[in-house]
């Protein structure tokens, strides 16, 4: 018993070393593999590496033997290129809804899928503004209860704070107690927001996770989301997300507007396919599609000045002449 114990200890063992301490650049000969087990507390016969490397290979791990630097053996393909690990750290690193404790735990994890010379140039490429990251250590517990009741279709209850005048003075957190039909997660501008029905209420509602406290899963049955919104079948996220605007609630309506030729890319990257361009005149074109009639729409038309014209609606005209004579009127006082 205990022999067959430690030949798959053995393997396991190897299959580690490979892992983490090979790679094109670091070359493993017999001697190093042995040495490396030998740190584990096992022994081996130079016979038994080899037999125990084409196992390794028949798993499924592309172990490469070269006489390039120096005869020995590598592990080529892993199941992250470095190039794919990095795009996972600075993901997690710009994620502003994870807490640096976390953020740190999951590098650690992200760089173990590296062999050691790759995890010290991942690490060293990193870096990051804690202090722009949030504070609720929550949040894991938050996502996995809130993906279990998207799953189970049950509504779940939370406190909700968010930073308030108290005394039109003083800033202080508010709390407020919700009960949630919850629908999908959204990840966006660096926030995670849950999308739901308020019991309360015959619309959707958004609201950021890490605001979030004290959440419980109900044994209430949602509401189905075909009664408060337009989806039908499956909720489309996507959809929900595209047409909202820095996550600001609203009506949603067809806009049209004027734009500068400069902005071709910057219109396509916001709006993505759900838009129409057509040319007018030499330097512009116009831009049709559907968006969430808010604020956070007219402030993003604002940002590009005289460069951005609404043609329709008209409601939305007078959001953004307003907000300009507003701005106007501020700077004259």
């Amino acid at each position: 018993m205990e022999e067959k114990k430690f030949k798959k200890l053995k393997l396991l063992y190897l299959y580690e070393i490979f892992i983490s301490k090979s790679d094109p650049e670091n070359i493993l000969t017999v001697s190093d593999i042995a040495d490396a087990l030998a740190e584990y507390g096992i022994t081996v016969e130079r016979k038994s590496i080899y037999t125990d490397i084409e196992c390794l290979r028949e798993f499924g791990l592309d172990i490469i033997f070269t006489r390039s630097k120096k005869t020995g053996y590598y592990l080529k393909n892993r199941k992250f290129s470095l190039a794919e690990l990095r795009i996972l750290t600075d993901a997690v690193l710009s994620a502003k809804f994870i807490t640096p404790d976390k953020t740190n735990h999951l590098l650690s994890k992200i760089s173990e899928m590296a062999s050691i010379s790759e995890r010290d140039v991942l690490l060293k490429l990193c870096a990051t503004d804690f202090a722009s990251k949030h504070t609720n250590e929550s949040i894991y517990d938050t996502i996995e209860k809130l993906t279990y009741a998207i799953n189970k279709k049950l509504k779940v209850s939370f406190k909700y704070s968010r930073n308030a005048f108290s005394d039109f003075s003083t800033v202080s957190i508010e709390n407020k107690e919700f009960e949630v039909s919850p629908y999908t997660l959204i990840l966006t501008n660096n926030h995670y927001y849950l999308v739901g029905n308020n019991s309360k209420y015959d619309n959707l509602m958004h609201v950021r996770l890490d605001r979030i406290s004290n959440l419980k899963i109900t044994e209430s049955p949602a509401r189905n989301f075909e009664e408060v919104c337009d989806y039908r079948g499956n909720f489309d996220a996507n959809d929900y997300c595209k047409k909202l605007f820095n996550m600001f609630s609203g009506t949603l309506v067809n806009i049209k507007i004027k734009c500068d030729n400069s902005l071709v890319d910057v219109v396509l990257d916001r709006f993505s396919d759900d838009i129409s361009l057509k040319t007018a005149g030499t330097n512009h074109f116009r831009a049709e599609t559907s968006a969430v009639l808010s604020n956070g729409l007219v402030s993003w038309i604002m940002q590009y000045g005289n460069k951005v014209e609404v043609l329709e609606p008209q409601e939305l005209k007078q959001m953004v002449i307003k907000q300009a004579n507003d701005i106007i009127e501020l700077y004259r006082k």
